[in-house]
């Protein structure tokens, strides 16, 4: 198996890593047009799932993004 060295070995990295590239996805999304991200079941999702939108909420503030 080869390891790709821009993806890192820690798998906090790599989350972190990841929740960047969504970040910037949502913000690219939301220069071009008003963005609404709808999530339903909150109260069932995982701590992943959680710690992303609140990394997405701070990553896209002063966007036209609505979570």
């Amino acid at each position: 198996v080869e390891h790709n060295a821009a993806v890192p070995h820690d798998p906090n990295l790599r989350q972190s890593a990841l929740f960047e590239q969504y970040g910037r996805v949502l913000a690219a999304l939301a220069r071009k047009h008003p963005l609404l991200l709808a999530v339903d079941d909150l109260q069932w999702a995982d701590i992943g799932s959680i710690d992303l939108l609140f990394h997405l909420g701070r990553s896209v503030a002063g966007e036209r993004v609505l979570i």
